[in-house]
């Protein structure tokens, strides 16, 4: 008498398959928003750092320590935009790519008396991002942060 072979039939196979591939495409697109989301959540995470410390460093200027916003949040001069890894997060003047900070005033001085404007940068950002964006950034507290900047002024008020 013959003994059955083992193994999987081309059938068996093809259904394993299929179920890999139903999975996947529930998978993937789940992952590149979830991707995309804490991207965000980082940028608007900047976005506040960046708001205290520039409130302090005001706060500061007013017992006559001078601060450099850039370098107390970024002492080592690393890279690391969330959106963009090979740029900086935080940038003097207007933030140029996609989740970028930038400051148009580094150095508070007693002296200083214009205020700072964060911007956040947009360049490259698509349309999901940039909806992302807004909406972390709205969640944190910084309505139309996007389009308008963020005004911290000499007295540490912010709007």
């Amino acid at each position: 008498m013959k003994e059955p072979e083992n193994g999987f039939t081309l059938i068996e196979l093809m259904i394993v398959l299929a179920i890999i591939g139903i999975l996947a495409a529930i998978a993937i697109p789940r992952y590149a928003s979830y991707l995309r989301s804490s991207r965000a959540m980082s940028v608007a995470s900047d976005v506040r750092e960046a708001v205290g410390v520039s409130a302090d460093a005001f706060a500061a200027a007013q017992t006559g320590e001078a601060q450099d916003v850039l370098s107390n949040l970024n002492p080592a001069g690393t890279v690391g935009d969330p959106e963009n890894p090979l740029s900086p997060e935080y940038v003097q003047g207007v933030a140029s790519v996609c989740g970028q900070v930038g400051f148009s005033e580094t150095a508070i001085t007693m002296s200083t008396t214009v205020p700072e404007t964060l911007t956040v940068g947009q360049s490259g950002c698509n349309a999901k991002t940039l909806s992302d964006l807004s909406d972390m950034l709205n969640r944190a507290g910084y309505p139309g942060a996007l389009t308008a900047g963020i005004v911290i002024t000499p007295s540490g008020g912010i709007s």
